[in-house]
């Protein structure tokens, strides 16, 4: 059986000339505000795995200035889970916050917090031991090492999901 190859053609402008919306310079799609369809019929998995791509791509981390004020927009594919997409790029959308909020403004006390939010909103357990209770309960390498910073250092815990009951 004879296979065939693949090529890839690698082509290679002048940034200016690849400018659509003046934010990346190899700007292709979805760039430019409006509403954007996918040509062609897909599975129901092919649907969905490209909305939610679409949708990682659209996240922007706003902590720090406004949002864009039209941004664009996917019209799904039918087949396309919408809920799951939803759910999906939701849980993403959270765990980049967290991850691009710089230390000083996201320590132990606000992550602590934004774990809370999430155990509550999802109905999990959520235990946070802090300071010197962190030595009473035989966590003393956490102890050690938080001691070096201004802030309290502290273990956050939390359960979800049907296992079986541990104790504390």
């Amino acid at each position: 059986m004879a296979s065939r190859a693949r090529r890839w053609v690698w082509v290679r402008r002048p940034i200016w000339r690849n400018r659509l919306c003046g934010r990346r310079p190899d700007c292709r799609i979805g760039c430019l505000p409006g509403r954007y369809r996918f040509a062609g019929t897909f599975s129901v998995v092919g649907a969905t795995q490209l909305t939610l791509g679409w949708e990682y791509g659209s996240y922007r981390f706003t902590r720090y200035r406004k949002a864009a004020a039209e941004v664009p927009s996917l019209v799904a594919p039918a087949g396309t889970d919408l809920e799951y997409v939803r759910l999906a790029s939701e849980a993403l959308a959270e765990a980049r916050d967290l991850i691009n909020t710089p230390a000083n403004d996201l320590g132990p006390a606000e992550l602590g917090e934004a774990v809370q939010r999430l155990a509550l909103q999802h109905e999990a357990e959520c235990r946070i031991i802090v300071g010197e209770d962190l030595l009473r309960q035989n966590y003393p390498l956490i102890y050690e090492v938080g001691k070096g910073s201004a802030r309290e250092p502290r273990l956050i815990d939390m359960r979800w999901g049907k296992t079986r009951r541990i104790r504390w």
